[in-house]
């Protein structure tokens, strides 16, 4: 039985590259303009992820793609910091979370937040594995990795294809 819902053809997945880079360059952003210290973690995924709704509040999941069902689209990167300024520190914590849940939502799995780094779930032949990418792999997907290596476990794509399926 499949561990993951959704899977992705490396090039579904690397057409998602330049909008992740996007989020996380604005979530990066936001998180040094609310000058959070090192040690205090980043706002938890899951329940209130998208500010209340307002008038004057950027949904943060609106720029076409599709949504999770909730009324909610994808990260609009672009509208926030129009009213960044006028938002209250907890209204900021769930705009950064919303922009998070925007790249989960779409069934990428987040690993790390200050590295940018996330995992594809695809299949190789019958094997479920992971396309893994990070912020410092640049405009494209370079590695892979099983269940359960994890990033230790990454292995150029490069690999994957010279073995047979």
């Amino acid at each position: 039985m499949p561990r993951f819902e959704r899977h992705f053809t490396l090039d579904e997945a690397n057409a998602l590259i330049p909008r992740i880079r996007s989020i996380f360059a604005k979530v990066h952003q936001l998180v040094r303009d609310l000058a959070l210290p090192s040690d205090v973690p980043l706002p938890p995924f899951g329940a209130q992820a998208h500010p209340p709704a307002s008038a004057d509040t950027p949904d943060p999941a609106a720029n076409g793609h599709a949504g999770n069902g909730n009324g909610h689209g994808a990260a609009n990167v672009v509208d926030i910091e129009s009213v960044w300024k006028d938002l209250s520190r907890h209204e900021k914590m769930q705009l950064i979370n919303g922009l998070l849940q925007a790249v989960i939502d779409d069934g990428v799995v987040i690993q790390d937040v200050e590295r940018g780094l996330v995992d594809f779930p695809t299949w190789h032949g019958a094997e479920e594995i992971l396309l893994c990418y990070e912020l410092a792999d640049g405009p494209q997907i370079v590695a892979w990795h099983d269940l359960t290596s994890g990033f230790a476990g990454r292995r150029p794509l490069d690999e994957l294809f010279d073995e047979p399926a």
